[in-house]
């Protein structure tokens, strides 16, 4: 509902602005696709090139 919507998106701004790190680490470890989301971040860290290689990585995978 409602809460869930704006504590992910609390989480989110927070995770953006102060890294991972300063996130509990139970949220993280109950986080879906937490690996999936970690790649995107370090993708976004490198630009459009880490975006792309990222992009590429999970197509691949699908394909598999």
């Amino acid at each position: 509902g409602r809460s869930a919507a704006v504590g992910a998106l609390t989480g989110a701004i927070l995770g953006a602005k102060l890294g991972a790190e300063a996130l509990p680490d139970f949220y993280l470890e109950s986080l879906e696709a937490a690996d999936i989301l970690e790649q995107l971040a370090r993708a976004a860290e490198d630009g459009e090139d880490g975006m792309e290689a990222l992009i590429q990585a999970l197509g691949s995978s699908e394909e598999a």
